[in-house]
């Protein structure tokens, strides 16, 4: 009897786990960081006023500032949580947008408040602190394959590998010296103005959002209509087209990351705002 029974009590003690974990770990995802939930509880009142189409004191200079700091600072440190948050809220407004047409979706929520960062901090900062990830990076390769859309149509993906050489932002999750996998769809071109051919062995500055659940899955961000956040360095110059971070098109790089870091990268004591 006992030969027997060690193994079934085994296996009831790794299942217990089994069920013990999921639970810890289902918690975890379910769990708004202090971080993300303090950008969205703004967010979501600001957009509960529009709703009501109810009368709203306007955020002061000093709030916004405020908020800004929120923002970045739920990005920096919990940009997967801030992803996760949005897309949860997004089913949620599926599923009562058609029984409440006032309903403003997450994304628009938190467009409302980007909006009003740009008026203090001039047009596409709210976009730019909003990133989660910022690299410059060697391009190894590029594969090709397949992405099925829920909506039925098939995509190519186009898949980079890239070693990190240095990371502007995003340090709590990458280390330099790192391979990681960005992808990009054949699709997006189509609305964009790809300024280069993306070439091997070149050097890129590469701003990345996340795109599935986990850290592995990544994609390009896109600021504007007419590019991908993908620029070329070559001999120490970096090439961003349309002055998309209002720094210049063509820069020596030390001076562009110095001045990048300096309009986009909160300081510790500026974080200290909230």
């Amino acid at each position: 009897m006992g030969n027997y029974m060690m193994p079934l009590n085994k296996r009831l003690i790794a299942g217990i786990l089994i069920i013990a974990l999921q639970s810890i770990y289902g918690q975890q995802a379910d769990t708004i960081s202090t971080e993300v939930k303090a950008f969205w509880d703004i967010a979501n009142e600001n957009a509960e006023y529009k709703e009501k189409e109810v009368y709203k004191k306007p955020f002061t200079e000093s709030d916004i500032k405020d908020i800004a700091v929120k923002l970045y600072t739920a990005t920096e440190k919990d940009p997967y949580g801030f992803d996760r948050y949005i897309k949860t809220e997004h089913k949620k407004y599926l599923e009562n947008a058609k029984s409440d047409p006032a309903l403003i979706a997450p994304s628009p929520k938190k467009q409302l408040i980007l909006n009003e960062i740009d008026k203090i901090y001039g047009e596409k900062y709210g976009q730019m602190i909003e990133t989660p990830f910022f690299i410059r990076g060697k391009l190894l390769g590029q594969t090709k394959g397949e992405y099925h859309a829920t909506s039925g149509i098939n995509y190519t993906k186009v898949i980079l590998e890239v070693m990190i050489d240095d990371i502007c932002k995003g340090n709590n999750f990458f280390k330099k010296g790192e391979k990681i996998k960005i992808i990009y769809l054949d699709q997006w071109l189509d609305y964009t103005d790809f300024p280069f051919q993306l070439q091997n062995n070149s050097e890129y500055f590469i701003a990345m959002r996340i795109w599935g659940k986990d850290r592995n899955e990544l994609c390009i961000a896109n600021f504007n209509l007419n590019s991908l956040a993908i620029y070329s360095i070559k001999d120490e110059r970096i090439e961003v087209k349309d002055d998309v971070f209002g720094l210049g098109e063509n820069l020596d790089w030390k001076t562009f990351i110095t001045t990048f870091k300096e309009k986009y990268i909160l300081s510790e004591n500026e974080k200290r705002r909230q």
